[in-house]
């Protein structure tokens, strides 16, 4: 189990795609490549049906 993240998720309209996506770090938006390490699962939901994004940084 991971501990929960040192400061708030972004949100999710702030987050281009590929930070979105984990090919981009979530606070810097720099390539991740493979030394990327996860931030915490944003929550988004659309539609009444949610989503959870896993979010990674540098």
């Amino acid at each position: 189990m991971s501990a929960p993240p040192a400061i708030e998720l972004p949100d999710i309209r702030t987050l281009n795609p590929q930070q979105q996506m984990a090919i981009c770090c979530a606070l810097c938006a720099k390539y991740l490549g493979s030394s990327g390490r996860k931030w915490g699962v944003l929550r988004h939901t659309v539609h009444q049906q949610t989503y959870g994004l896993q979010l990674w940084i540098c």
